[in-house]
């Protein structure tokens, strides 16, 4: 456990779980002699008489010289007395520092985690109240007392508020929404929900850089599969999406990926392993709509520094899929060297066909002469540079790529994704130079 660095109060304060008034237990009570007992019964006085301060300042000087059980007594009192104040801080080092004298006593465990909930630590606040419940739980099995089954209600009800307020923020503050185009299949409520990982203290994340967040090309990529073809802008793009198979490259939350897939198509997302968890998770987040759509999606690690994995070797991908991937120079050489060799001589991915049972190579021969030259690739790129985007079309070049422009596809503001870098963004197509010799 540990006290977050920085408490952020979010704009839903008012909805979190009500403070629990302030109160000793009388079981507690029944424990305490001599001067530990005056001082509590003196700061329970102060408390209850609205004095928190303090009271707090009587519970800290109870706790000093007392005995490690008694101690956390008095640092529980005092985190409540905080915790009444507002002093989120304060009230979580003294709850903390009572769960460490006492890491079996669930009412300590119950305030940290009332603190990191009003605090606005949202994820923290889930798993420490989870752990008190859990110890509460074992209390009053052994007990059977009616005052411990009490606490377990309690702590039952304010896990599930701490978990529907954490989904409430996530949903709010981290996670982005792209309508499905109503027809057949979808009606004016249907969406994507695309979640992001940035950098967030209510829920304890921690961002993974660039492919943590939307990026203005994938989100106009995605919106643009999602277009039903004659509303499109940008006509290259395939008329219908279901049953083909879309390798995603350098995904990061996976949002143009699953945009295929919700239109029917076998989505693979691919990023370095920083990123697998959130495409899992926005793939998970969307089972529905890409099940309703015919889709199917799946995620796999591909970084470009090695050999493609066996998810990507081990399909013909009819399109290949990427956006907003060169921002930087040290990206430039990685892309090229990955489509390459995704693509190979043939400006094909590779088809994995079995030998039939005399082991004949003609069979697989022939099934990747049916399919060379079919595997397209769509690149959406926001221009950073003119000297990057030279560096990015003769490395491409070099490998006997070339880039063909097809247009800007825009697409409205999301996020905070707004019109003005949508506009920026210009759709490519990338394919193996049709010349000898090189592009």
């Amino acid at each position: 456990l540990k006290v977050t660095p920085s408490w952020v109060l979010l704009p839903l304060h008012d909805t979190l779980l009500k403070l629990i008034p302030f109160k000793l237990r009388s079981t507690i009570v029944t424990t305490m002699s001599g001067p530990f007992q005056k001082a509590m019964q003196e700061g329970t006085a102060l408390a209850e008489g609205g004095s928190l301060s303090k009271a707090a300042e009587v519970f800290g000087r109870a706790a000093g010289p007392a005995e490690p059980d008694d101690a956390a007594i008095a640092l529980e009192a005092q985190a409540q007395c905080y915790l009444e104040l507002d002093k989120y801080r304060e009230a979580a080092g003294a709850a903390l520092r009572a769960t460490r004298l006492r890491p079996s006593w669930a009412p300590a465990f119950a305030t940290l985690g009332r603190t990191y909930l009003n605090g606005g630590a949202l994820q923290e606040a889930v798993e420490i109240l989870q752990q008190a419940l859990q110890l509460a739980r074992a209390t009053a099995r052994e007990s059977k007392s009616e005052k411990d089954e009490e606490l377990v209600e309690e702590l039952q009800q304010d896990v599930a508020e701490a978990k529907k307020n954490l989904e409430t923020h996530l949903a709010t503050d981290h996670d982005v929404l792209l309508p499905m185009p109503i027809g057949e299949v979808w009606s004016g409520n249907d969406q994507l929900r695309i979640r992001q990982n940035v950098d967030c203290g209510c829920c304890n994340s921690v961002g993974e850089g660039p492919g943590g967040s939307i990026w203005a090309a994938g989100a106009a990529l995605a919106q643009h599969i999602l277009l039903p073809s004659d509303q499109r802008r940008i006509k290259a793009l395939p008329s219908t999406w279901k049953g083909l198979n879309v390798l995603e490259l350098g995904s990061g939350t996976g949002i143009a990926g699953l945009a295929a897939a919700a239109q029917g198509a076998n989505a693979l997302l691919t990023d370095r392993q920083p990123s697998l968890p959130l495409m899992e998770q926005n793939a998970k987040l969307n089972t529905s709509i890409v099940e309703r759509g015919g889709g199917h999606v799946s995620a796999a690690v591909f970084d470009w520094l090695a050999p493609p994995p066996k998810e990507v070797q081990e399909r013909f991908w009819d399109l290949i899929i990427a956006a907003d991937l060169i921002y930087a120079f040290a990206a430039v050489d990685p892309f090229a060297q990955a489509l390459d060799t995704i693509l190979g001589p043939g400006g094909s991915s590779p088809v994995p066909v079995d030998d039939d049972e005399t082991g004949q190579p003609q069979k697989r021969q022939k099934a990747s002469e049916q399919h060379r030259q079919a595997t397209r690739v769509f690149y959406a790129h926001t221009s950073r540079s003119d000297d990057l985007d030279v560096q990015m079309n003769r490395r491409l070049a070099e490998k006997g790529l070339m880039m063909q422009s097809l247009g800007r596809p825009s697409g409205r503001p999301v996020g905070a994704i707004n019109q003005v870098v949508l506009d920026r963004v210009e759709l490519f197509e990338i394919s193996r130079c049709k010349r000898e010799g090189g592009c």
